[in-house]
C-alpha cells in the first residue's frame, strides 16, 4: 500500500515543481521585455530630464540628454551609461534614492519617476543601451 502513495506524492511533487518553473520563466520574460530607446525611454527622458540636461540649460554636470549620442557621452562625472551594466551606470544610479553622490534625479520632490520608469532605464542599459 505504501508504494501507490509514494507514486502519487511523486507525481504531485513533479507537477508542482514544473508549474513553479514555468511560472517563474513567464514572469522573468515579462520583466525582461526588450526596451526601445525611441519608444520607451526617450519619452521619459524628454519629459523629465531634458528640461535641465540640455545645451540651452547648460547643466553643471555637463551631461546633456537631448539625443542618444548626448546620453552615451560623458559628463563631469564620466560616462553616464555603461552598456550592459546598469549598476555601474551613473544615469541609473542617480535615479535611485539615495544616489551614490549628489542628489537623486529628477531633483524636484514633486516630480518623481515611477518604479516602472526607473525599471525601463535599468532594462535598457542592461540590454546594451541600444539606439533602437
Amino acid at each position: 500500500m505504501l508504494r501507490p502513495v509514494t507514486v502519487i506524492l511523486g507525481v504531485c511533487l513533479s507537477a508542482f515543481l514544473i508549474g513553479r518553473s514555468s511560472n517563474g520563466d513567464h514572469q522573468q520574460n515579462k520583466k525582461e521585455r526588450e526596451v526601445s530607446y525611441a519608444k520607451d525611454l526617450f519619452p521619459v527622458v524628454e519629459k523629465y530630464c531634458v528640461v535641465c540636461h540640455s545645451r540651452e540649460a547648460d547643466h553643471p554636470s555637463g551631461l546633456f540628454m537631448e539625443t542618444y549620442e548626448d546620453l552615451m557621452g560623458e559628463g563631469r562625472h564620466g560616462k553616464a551609461v555603461i552598456p550592459g551594466n546598469a549598476g555601474k551606470s551613473i544615469l541609473y544610479q542617480k535615479l535611485l534614492s539615495p544616489p551614490p553622490f549628489g542628489r537623486a534625479m529628477p531633483p524636484s520632490k514633486r516630480i518623481k519617476l515611477t518604479p516602472e520608469q526607473i525599471e525601463l532605464f535599468r532594462l535598457w542599459i542592461n540590454q546594451g543601451a541600444k539606439n533602437n
